[in-house]
Order: C-alpha cells, then structure tokens, then sequence
C-alpha cells in the first residue's frame, strides 16, 4: 500500500507539472482578453484626440471658440508654415548642391549672401546640416498638423453648415481639397464617368508622390554612404557622422508615427463610471464591481483552489 500512495502522488505530481504551464497560460489569456473588454484599445491620431477632447469643452470654454479664436489659430499656423516655407528652400537648395556635385555636375551654391564652392569635405558638412534642418521641420509640421486639427474642430463649432465647405478652402488651402461638396445641392451629383476621372487621378496623383518619396529616400540614403563611407574624407568622423544622421532619421520616423498617425490608447472610461457611482450610488458601485470584476476573481480563486497560482494577501 505505501509504494502505491508513494507511485499515486509522484502521478499526481507529474500531472500536475504538466498542467500548470498550460492552465497559467489559458489563465492568463483569458484574463488579458477580459481585461480589455474592461479597458479597450482604441487607435486614434492626435488629430482625433484633439476633435474628442473639443467636443468635452465646459460651456465656458466652448464659448471661446468662435470665428476670432479660428484666425488667430489660422494666423499662428500661417506663421509658422511660413519658416517651415524657407527652410525647405535651403534644404532643397543645399540638397540640389550636394546631388549636381555627386553625378559630376560642378557648380556653385549662394544662400543669402554666402557662396559655397564644392571642396573636399563640405558635402559631409552639408549632409549634417540638411539632415538637422530636416529634423526640426518634421517638429514643426507637426505642430502646425495640431493647429489644422483644431482649426478643423473648431469650424464644426462654429460656421453654419453651409459654409463649411468654403471655410475649408480659405483656411487650408495648402491641402488637396478635390472638387467643391455642395451643402444645398443634394440633386445635382457628377456623372459615374467624371466620379470615375476624380478619383483616378487622385489614386494616380498618390502613387507618383509614394514613388517620388521611395526614390528621394533611396537616393538620399546612396548619397549619405557614398559621401560617409565609401569616399569618407574625415576618417572616424565620418563614420560618426553617418551613424548619427541614420540614428535621427530612425528617431524622425517613431516621431511621425506618433504625431501623425494612429497610435494605441489605452481607454479607461469605466474608472469614470466607477467613480461617479461610488459617489451617487454606492450600492449600484458593488453590483457595477462584480459585473465587471467578477468573473476575473471567480477565474483567479479557481486557479488558487487547483493550486495553480498563489493565494493574494
């Protein structure tokens, strides 16, 4: 009788290391895929956060947002549009120098009073400062992208809908607006054939600037290593040089995606709505609770009794 309790508990024992590992795994899941029914993940971009948060405004604050509060807005995005205007001149102009000089094309850059002459070592210098230019343009955009952004929530607020359409084109008119959207003609619509031409030509017309982009990109790159490290005229530092433009144009990118595009939010309105019945309603609060947590901590006990996980304090 005892070897067959000594060969049943080194069974049990066995089973039970097999499990484990698969039970935690489950556990867990199934915990993660609760927990974000409880705190969903919603993409949004900065613009739209910016819109949800508008639309939140206090009366008080809402009232500030009227036509003057647009054009100063409209104003200050001008302005810096504007720098944003001259500074991708030089780059261009700079970039135009460096690329005539690397197919041969010798020829002699002047900005603002300075005349440059192609030497050996300047493309090194002048591939920083482009690169440099180019990184603090990118901070730029994007702020004037959260000006539009509130501009955009803004007109919502405040212009008729009929006017809305024009106000688009008087305050973005640095954006590709397409064809005028009437308000109050609902019965007058293009042809399939013209519908068909507009949005061809806008499919075309963002094919050529994604090739146009790819190329820039591609040839940027074969010039930084022909300049940096196949014909490198200042050694080692050139090779820091090269490392250290390819390390801002990676950090430029993160920044982009994060100012410009979607990026994952994390939304916890239920901790609102447990507040607020915690408050008004506390017998409400507990029911809310162990709607919300309950089948977590039943799952969690289960895990505890089978001795797949440790009891909590």
């Amino acid at each position: 009788m005892p070897k067959i309790s000594r060969l049943t508990r080194t069974l049990e024992r066995t089973k039970f290391v097999i499990l484990r590992p698969i039970a935690l795994t489950n556990f867990y899941w199934q915990q993660y895929r609760d927990w974000r029914k409880i705190v969903p993940i919603r993409w949004l971009s900065p613009g739209e956060v910016l819109s949800l948060d508008f639309e939140l405004c206090q009366p008080e604050t809402a009232s500030l947002i009227d036509i003057k509060f647009i054009e100063d807005m409209a104003k200050a995005r001008d302005e810096t549009n504007a720098k944003i205007k001259k500074q991708l001149i030089v780059s261009g102009l700079i970039y135009a120098f460096i690329i005539t000089n690397y197919f041969s094309i010798n020829i002699d850059l002047n900005i603002s009073g300075l005349s440059l002459k192609y030497t050996p070592g300047l493309a090194e210098l002048l591939l920083l400062t482009t690169n440099l230019i180019a990184s603090y343009t990118i901070i730029l955009q994007g702020n004037t992208y959260l000006l539009d952004s509130a501009i955009k929530s803004a007109l919502t607020k405040v212009e008729p809908q009929e006017l809305r359409e024009v106000c688009r084109f008087r305050f973005f008119p640095h954006e590709i607006q397409g064809r005028y959207q009437p308000a109050n003609l609902p019965h007058i619509i293009q042809p399939v054939l013209t519908r068909l031409i507009m949005k061809s030509s806008a499919i075309t017309i963002l094919a050529m600037l994604s090739v146009t982009l790819v190329a820039t990109i591609f040839l940027n790159i074969k010039i930084l290593y022909y300049y940096l490290v196949s014909n490198a005229q200042f050694g080692i530092w050139s090779t820091v040089i090269f490392v250290y433009i390819i390390s801002l144009g990676f950090v430029c990118l993160l920044y982009f995606v994060m100012t410009r595009l979607k990026v994952p939010y994390l939304d916890y309105t239920i901790n609102h709505e447990l507040e607020l019945l915690e408050q008004v309603d506390p017998r409400r609060h507990r029911e809310r609770l162990r709607e919300v947590f309950g089948s977590q901590n039943k799952r969690r006990s289960e895990m505890e009794r089978r001795g797949f996980l440790r009891p909590q304090n």
